[in-house]
């Protein structure tokens, strides 16, 4: 055990003094204080307020002008040693910088207690009252303030000796002396503690703003700040509220500073164990469907009729897990409305918002994908507003609420965004359509960088001039293909829909090591296939990596009231959306989105991009003249928080609706001072990036 530096070489000229028992409001006063320093070896938290009434308190004089005050209680007991420098005698109303031992221009100054002392120290002292009896040269009357930084402690340990002293003095306690906030999820929004200080000493308490101080501030935060700028009378409290925001996984540790009018006052230790969460991260799952209204499949058997309303059990199905599951992403399908109508999806228990997931005319048979929070015991509800209609629902992943998953399913994965690239276009592949009953296998090579952690692309699949009606089905390329569909096209339509589709590390000679995907043509008719890829979801769960945030799902641009758009979209022309803030933060980089194209005058596409980069060369969704259509689109935003839609023939009204957020988890600062570009891109993919074979009929 490391033990302080208590005694003083030299001559005792004076015994010790015993101050009388009763702490008194009125000098003389007789006091020891000691506040934490952060990483202090002596005290890293908390503070030491001793007075008479709850100590016995000591000054020993010595002969060459140094003196040792020394404190006891409840068999705890602390010292100070204090010696001027090397041949002079300590002058009142002078700082002096100080070290151990003292020479010739620093004084000597060293802290110990509770069996704790320095090994070395610098700090500094003030004299602020110095008598001494003219016969024996011994110390009458004393008061100081003092600095001692022990060792590698970041700051000094800071206090107030009086010894019979004329000058009053003030001080603080905090309970708790440190705070442990246990495991944390890496979060900027972790949980939260109070400490509560009580002004001491006998004159008032005037507290500065609250600091967080250490290397590793950044990994909490003061919520509120219930003490700056309040003067407390003894005996008085205030309170601070600090959250912890780890950033790093593994024990990180910073200290709360509590400072009066002069600066100095107690620390609060504080700790967390960062580890690397769930929450926000996606989960992909073997497409699986939970309904059907035409078998009863989750559901009554029936069809959805006028302003009727279906809750599905979506949490603890198709992979889903019970429980920890903010929101689910569904492939939702309609076939044979009997009007023009539209399907809203929406967590069960809440008012159903004014957005729209699905527009389609009499007759249709399409898809679109959605991402929904859950509501009300894991379920979702499906609203059909005009007419009547059959709705089937398949899952393809979901969004974690909770780290509770991790027990089964271990940590999910964060979404990159990429530069958009068309993938796949059969119309320039050379090898003409997609017959019915082929499928297109595709690896596509990102780099060592990011190979092996993708687990899902998020891609906007097209079909281009079908031959017949059909539908097309995305998955990882392995033989056990899903029993589902990721769109629905009928003769001559151009039809797209946004997916995320899981894949699997292709292990074959003709794509070694590349994440690979596949997509099938289920129906007897040939297509044209386009694929254009946004994103990925990767499993490194590093702070490149964006997170979902769901919200309910909201309405943000209408151009046919000028609600964020000012009106409809002309041929070749770009309108920009900004987010409203209420839904976005500092640290949001790309949003989920719903577009809707309203009665084009001409055939036509839409492209959905952040600011600040040019167009890419892919479309979001293919209305044809006249037409309701909608798609869900991922999008990255500018600094500004706006986005891009560009028209490419005639004009068309556009309504967008935002499902939730993508959001970098651990804050931007974080990001940067790893020297990574928050929400970052993967590069664009150039020739000889992909490889595809087809197979099949």
């Amino acid at each position: 055990m490391r033990l302080f530096a208590g005694a003083v070489t030299g001559i005792a000229t004076a015994a010790a003094v015993l101050i009388p028992s009763a702490a008194s409001a009125a000098a003389p006063y007789t006091a020891f204080t000691v506040n934490g320093a952060p990483n202090s070896y002596v005290l890293p938290g908390g503070s030491r307020v001793f007075d008479t009434a709850n100590a016995t308190i000591e000054l020993q004089s010595y002969a060459e002008g140094g003196m040792r005050a020394s404190a006891s209680s409840a068999g705890k007991s602390w010292g100070l040693s204090i010696i001027p420098p090397t041949g002079a005698q300590f002058t009142v109303g002078t700082r002096y910088d100080a070290a151990w031992p003292a020479d010739a221009t620093r004084a000597g100054l060293t802290l110990g207690g509770e069996g704790r002392g320095c090994g070395t120290a610098d700090g500094w002292i003030t004299i602020k009252e110095l008598v001494r009896d003219p016969d024996t040269n011994a110390v009458t009357s004393f008061a100081a303030s003092y600095g001692v930084r022990c060792d590698t402690a970041l700051g000094a340990n800071t206090g107030e000796v009086r010894y019979n002293s004329t000058l009053a003095y003030s001080g603080a306690t905090t309970n708790p002396e440190s705070l442990s906030y246990g495991s944390s999820e890496l979060t900027p929004d972790g949980p939260q503690k109070t400490v509560t200080v009580t002004a001491a000493g006998v004159e008032p308490t005037t507290f500065g703003q609250s600091l967080v101080i250490g290397a590793q501030r950044n990994d909490f935060a003061v919520v509120t700040d219930g003490c700056a700028g309040k003067t407390l009378e003894p005996g008085q409290t205030c309170a601070v509220v600090v959250k912890t925001t780890p950033r790093q996984a593994g024990t990180r540790t910073a200290a709360l500073l509590l400072p009066g009018s002069d600066g100095n006052g107690p620390a609060v230790s504080l700790s967390v164990e960062g580890f690397v969460g769930a929450v926000g991260t996606y989960y992909p799952r073997t497409p699986a469907r939970l309904m059907d209204t035409r078998y009863g499949t989750g559901v009554r058997k029936g069809v959805l009729g006028k302003k009727g309303t279906v809750s599905l059990q979506v949490t603890g199905r198709g992979g889903v897990p019970a429980s920890g599951v903010s929101a689910v992403v569904l492939n939702v399908t309609v076939t044979s409305p009997t009007s023009a109508s539209y399907l809203t999806a929406y967590p069960t228990g809440q008012t159903r918002p004014t957005a729209s997931n699905l527009n389609y005319p009499k007759g249709w048979t399409g898809a679109n994908s959605v991402t929904v929070p859950v509501g009300t015991g894991g379920k979702v509800d499906f609203y059909n507003h005009s007419g009547s209609t059959h709705v089937i629902a398949d899952v393809v992943g979901f969004y974690a609420a909770s780290s509770s998953v991790m027990s089964s399913l271990g940590v999910g994965t964060e979404l990159i965004r990429t530069v958009p690239s068309r993938l796949i276009d059969t119309r320039t592949d050379g090898d003409g359509k997609l017959p019915g009953g082929g499928w297109i296998q595709q690896a596509v090579d990102y780099g060592d960088e990011w190979n092996s952690f993708i687990r899902a692309f998020v891609v906007n699949i097209t079909v281009v001039s079908p031959n017949g009606h059909g539908f097309l089905t995305a998955w990882d390329g392995s033989d056990s293909r899903p029993n589902t569909s990721t769109l629905n096209f009928s003769p001559g339509a151009t039809v797209p829909n946004m997916a995320v589709v899981p894949v699997q590390t292709c292990y074959e000679s003709w794509c070694y090591g590349m994440p690979m995907y596949a997509v099938y043509n289920g129906s007897n008719a040939g297509t044209h296939v386009v694929v254009d890829i946004v994103g990925f979801f990767e499993s490194r769960n590093d702070v490149s990596g964006l997170r979902f945030k769901p919200i309910k799902p909201t309405r943000i641009a209408d151009s046919r009231i000028a609600q964020g758009l000012p009106g409809a979209i002309g041929a070749g022309k770009t309108s920009t959306v900004t987010t409203p803030s209420a839904l976005v933060g500092v640290d949001t980089y790309a949003l989920s989105l719903n577009v809707t194209a309203v009665s084009p005058t001409a055939n036509t596409y839409l492209t959905v991009w952040p600011s600040g980069v040019g167009r890419p060369a892919i479309s979001n969704l293919n209305p044809s003249k006249g037409q309701i259509v909608p798609n869900a689109a991922l999008t990255g935003i500018g600094p500004d928080d706006v986005f891009n839609i560009y028209n490419n023939l005639g004009s068309t009204h556009v309504l967008v609706d935002v499902a939730g957020t993508y959001d970098l988890p651990w804050g931007s600062g974080m990001a940067i001072a790893a020297g990574i570009q928050p929400g970052t891109q993967a590069p664009a993919l150039g020739a000889g990036t992909t490889v595809s074979r087809r197979s099949g009929p």
